[in-house]
């Protein structure tokens, strides 16, 4: 007669270093939805920057005293947004409104999946570090609630983003061209937001737990 098998017996840092793993995969994977929205913001800005510059110029040109005459903060450019739509649904010949749209839709997208990284890899990320007792780098962990904070008080409508200064990792959006240098801090802004999702879910596949 044969012997059975003992079965095989998970020992809790076992389970732990399973759980940290498939956070990694998560986490990989909200890598990759943010690449693609870069890459196709990137795409859109070297085909429709200019239309979509002269696009918000000639709103202000219209109704100056209507609009904001800067774009410091997404609520100043969600007014001459609605703007657009407003003057177009009168019948206006609103040239290049649709680039307006696109922008909005860059934004709106990058909200969705910003949404998505705070339920399925935030929250559960702290959640597993406060269940565990050595990390091999604390400080990586650290990083990832900065950068969680710091995305936090950014991504609002009314942020000023013109004092974010981002050409390292974002030069491409430095080839607005002199008169549309003002449009900067706004076409800078979801790719910025977009690099600080991506550099927190790349932290998480950093992560490493300790044998006690």
């Amino acid at each position: 007669m044969q012997k059975q098998e003992k079965p095989t017996v998970i020992t809790m840092f076992e389970r732990k270093l399973i759980e940290l793993g498939k956070l990694k995969d998560d986490a990989l994977q909200h890598i990759r939805k943010f690449n693609v929205l870069k890459l196709q913001y990137t795409d859109w800005f070297n085909r429709k920057h200019q239309q979509f510059c002269t696009g918000v110029k000639n709103v202000q040109l219209m109704v100056p005293e209507l609009v904001p005459k800067e774009i410091n903060t997404m609520t100043h450019f969600m007014k001459i947004h609605a703007m657009c739509q407003k003057l177009k649904a009168s019948g206006k010949t609103m040239y290049n409104c649709e680039h307006l749209d696109n922008f909005l839709e860059f934004w709106n997208h990058f909200s969705k999946l910003k949404t998505e990284c705070e339920v399925e890899i935030v929250a559960p990320i702290s959640k597993y570090c406060a269940s565990v007792t050595r990390l091999r780098q604390q400080g990586v962990f650290d990083e990832i609630r900065a950068l969680n904070d710091k995305i936090i008080s950014t991504f609002k409508e009314d942020f000023v983003f013109t004092a974010i200064h981002d050409a390292r990792t974002n030069l491409f959006t430095y080839k607005l061209s002199a008169p549309n240098q003002h449009l900067l801090g706004l076409i800078g802004f979801v790719p910025y937001l977009v690099d600080c999702c991506s550099r927190m879910c790349y932290l998480v596949t950093k992560l490493h737990l300790e044998k006690e």
